[in-house]
């Protein structure tokens, strides 16, 4: 769990909107190929944007130290392939 200065701090770089206070899935029409590419968009904006603040940062021990395996499922996720995967 982040402190409140640092939740501050990576919330100020969500611009989904979303507070992602909720693990439910997304209220999104799922039959629309165009919803489900802007949510796609946005979540992954959030998540680089997220990971570009803990960018070589010491994280206290409090905070889970998954930022690595995170930013490499992120890329792998959106940037390869499926079919090369």
């Amino acid at each position: 769990m982040a402190d409140d200065a640092l939740e501050a701090e990576l919330r100020s770089v969500v611009g989904s909107g979303d507070d992602y206070a909720s693990a439910a899935k997304p209220q999104i029409d799922w039959d629309d190929p165009d919803a489900r590419q802007a949510l796609i968009d946005a979540r992954a904006k959030d998540a680089f944007a997220v990971l570009a603040v803990l960018d070589g940062r010491e994280l206290a021990p409090t905070v889970p130290r998954r930022d690595k395996v995170n930013k490499v499922s992120t890329y792998r996720k959106l940037l390869v392939p499926r079919r090369s995967r």
